[in-house]
């Protein structure tokens, strides 16, 4: 089968590596190009129309060019920005010419935080330090819905980072305007600050057309800001000191039943709340007393069929900003993952009295200091966390890094009387990331953490990957010691060695046919053994088609083949399967369409074996958005269980038992908006699997920028099983009025 593999994917290469030479990856150019800011003299009325005389008389940037499809190309409809500054704000306008912008515009809806390759945008990054590496970038709809993102490096964004800033779109027959105000206190920048980077992109999603100033690869897309043009002429206030203050107010009742009837019910006000402290042009220093969630949205449930634990994201606004400085780079291995803070292992929250995060970044290193305390409840003791972090980058491209993590539970004795002694735990890691080109990237990490029950033990990984215009490779080894055990942190498996290869490609043969974008043919390899050697499963994928339509829906077919050895120790969807390897393959579809479109939807098949049984699975996902004001998405996961788990007769071979079953996934998302300021959301789920239902709706009001009043309600309903052994119903119940207000001194 490997020969196989490799023959395959040989042929492929030649075949196609001739017609796709001129779409390579190429290098920043050693001198960017430049754009230059206008002082403005007069105020700037944040309103959709660049009327005022000062935008008249501003330099234009307008020479985009595409890099999806047509690397290189002439956009279909052009841009052009001017930038203009004075002593509070900078200014960017934009008119994005398009002759169906009254009707045409594609919108998926109007959240904060949108999808950016998912609707007609407008965005750029800002490298305000020029170290080519760390960026925040601002992104606008027709519709003025507004997205953020904060870049800890070229690879790793922060897509939930929320800043203060103003802007407002106007739509016209001949296309559209954004007017955008960015407070010179919502950036970091240097002393003596008259440059930066900029990298301004432009998407228009019915063609699925994407195109930046200055041109960059579609390997790397705005991805790599070492692209970017440099900004002149600005001269932004001296940095200092400054405050953003982000008190809260809240009202929370809570209910529990068992079986129907009401157990216990309060109300309980709360207050608390953030300072976010901008020391120095470099450090800032963020607090939290009482810190609250409530906005934050609730875990989607997951029919888990792998052995590996699932890594659920964080969905927490104090934990997501800056939280790419905290990161490693390898998910399967977290020394430090922030949900071990606040969240018990169900996903319940566990209140936290306070805490604070300090971070210091300049063109040289980085500094990152958290420190959180987390209240005890009745089944959890009062807990210490404590993070440092220090990155120093050794090149324009390349940094190594130092993490630590310690964790403080304190003597506790639970509900039934157990008691638990003082426990200190933590671990202590090491990594880089050396990329000697634009194409090339390694990365390494060596961890080792202290438990006082397991003792001490170490985790390592590496990897490799190569990206180009054409294709991507890469490939990774990890270990993982049978005691590792990063109490602040995630690990998938323990007790691992893994060895892990891919190669995908981006094809554009030219005898494609209009409607059909790219041919994108990969395969994969992942194996895993146990630490001492012991083969655990292995896992070989074989993508023989996948066609990328114009609109960006596809049509996919793989072929996999499993290894998987049972020892006992796991039990498929609790179903013990019988000791030894099973081998099998399976054949997964997909097709999906336009997920900008009014009506959109994916489906995906999968079927053959699994273990000794056979699995189907269905997947289907429809969204319904006649208008970016109201979007609608239902979801449906079937698992059809057959002949799972046979037990022989040692005699006869006849099988006297085995377990089919199905499993059922419904999940219904809402969103209901007057504007992009008020909101109504709503998500609900049901899984047969867990007897579980689950609701959440929170209605969003941001009646000041980053000031909101949220209403909120909060349901679970799970079967639970008591000490004695009785199976009961439980339903909690929650509801929340919160107010924030948000103001930067």
């Amino acid at each position: 089968m490997i020969g196989f593999v490799l023959i395959f994917w040989g042929l492929l290469f030649l075949c196609f590596r001739l017609p796709i030479l001129a779409q390579e990856a190429f290098l920043p150019p050693a001198t960017p190009p430049e754009c230059t800011a206008t002082e403005a003299t007069s105020e700037i009325c944040i309103d959709g129309h660049l009327t005022e005389n000062a935008w008249n008389i501003a330099s234009a940037v307008g020479d985009f060019k595409q890099w999806n499809p047509m690397q290189g190309a002439n956009p279909s409809g052009a841009t052009v920005v001017k930038i203009l500054y004075n002593a509070e704000f900078l200014y960017i306008g934009a008119f994005c010419r398009d002759s169906v912008a009254q009707y045409g515009v594609r919108l998926q809806n109007m959240r904060r935080d949108f999808p950016v390759m998912q609707n007609d945008v407008f965005g750029f990054k800002l490298d305000a330090y020029r170290d080519r590496r760390t960026a925040v970038g601002f992104y606008v709809t027709p519709a003025g819905a507004q997205a953020d993102r904060m870049y800890a490096s070229d690879d790793n964004e922060n897509m939930d980072w929320d800043a203060l800033w103003y802007v407002k779109t106007g739509v016209s027959d001949s296309g559209w305007t954004a007017e955008i105000a960015i407070p010179w206190k919502t950036l970091r920048y240097p002393a003596n600050c008259s440059e930066m980077g900029i990298l301004f992109m432009r998407g228009i999603r019915r063609k699925f057309e994407l195109s930046s100033f200055p041109p960059v690869p579609r390997a790397f897309g705005i991805g790599r800001i070492a692209y970017a043009a440099t900004l002149k002429g600005i001269q932004p206030p001296p940095p200092g000191a400054s405050i953003q203050v982000n008190p809260y107010l809240l009202a929370d009742a809570n209910r529990t039943l068992r079986n129907g009837e009401q157990q216990n019910a309060s109300i309980v006000p709360k207050l608390g709340g953030e300072v976010k402290w901008n020391i120095t042009p470099n450090s800032v220093l963020d607090v939290t007393v009482n810190t609250d969630f409530a906005q934050a949205d609730a875990d989607r449930q997951v029919v888990n069929l792998s052995r590996f634990s699932v890594l659920f994201p964080e969905r927490r606004q104090f934990f997501l900003e800056n939280a790419g400085l905290f990161s490693t780079g390898f998910n399967g291995i977290q020394p430090f993952f922030s949900r071990s803070i606040g969240l018990d292992p169900n996903g319940n929250p566990v209140p936290i009295d306070a805490g604070l995060r300090y971070i210091s970044q300049t063109s040289e290193q980085s500094v990152g200091a958290l420190a959180m305390r987390q209240r005890g409840t009745e089944s959890s003791p009062a807990s210490w966390f404590g993070v440092g972090r220090y990155t120093k980058n050794i090149s324009d491209l390349s940094r190594i890094g130092a993490l630590f993590t310690v964790r403080n539970d304190e003597g506790f004795t639970d509900v039934s009387g157990n008691t638990r002694n003082n426990a200190l735990s933590g671990t202590l890691t090491l990594d880089g990331t050396f990329r000697p080109s634009q194409r090339v990237t390694t990365q390494g990490m060596a961890s080792m953490s202290f438990d006082p029950a397991k003792g001490r033990d170490i985790a390592l990984s590496a990897s490799f990957s190569t990206n180009d215009t054409w294709y991507y490779s890469y490939a990774s080894g990890q270990y993982v010691g049978k005691n590792y055990a990063p109490s602040t942190g995630f690990v998938a498996l323990q007790n691992y060695i893994s060895a892990f290869g891919v190669l995908d490609f981006d094809l554009r043969p030219t005898w494609l046919p209009a409607f059909i974008r790219s041919y994108g043919p990969d395969t994969y390899a992942d194996m895993y053994w146990t630490a001492d050697g012991r083969f655990l499963q292995g896992d070989v994928m074989l993508g023989f088609l996948d066609f990328e339509f114009q609109n960006g829906g596809d049509v996919e077919y793989r072929y996999e083949l499993h290894w998987q050895a049972m020892d006992g120790t796991f039990r498929p969807l609790g179903v013990r399967v019988a000791d030894g390897l099973h081998n099998y393959g399976r054949h997964r579809f997909k097709f999906s369409w336009d997920m900008s479109a009014p009506i959109s939807g994916v489906v995906r098949y999968a079927t053959g074996g699994f273990f000794d049984g056979w699995l189907n699975t269905l997947g289907a996902e429809l969204r319904i958005a006649p208008l970016p004001n109201l979007e609608c998405t239902f979801i449906y996961e079937l698992n059809q269980i057959r002949n799972l788990g046979k037990e022989r007769n040692p005699q006869t071979q006849e099988i006297i038992r085995e377990s089919s079953f199905d499993t059922h996934l419904f999940t219904v998302n809402s969103r209901l908006a007057l504007n992009p300021q008020v909101q109504l959301i709503s998500f609900a789920q049901w899984n047969s699997a867990a007897q579980r239902t689950v609701w959440n709706v929170r209605l969003a009001w941001e009646y000041l920028p980053l000031s909101f009043i949220y209403v909120v309600f909060n349901s679970n309903d799970a079967p639970f099983t008591t000490s004695m052994g009785f199976v009961e119903q439980r339903t909690t119940q929650q509801g929340i009025f919160k107010i924030s207000f948000v103001r930067q001194l």
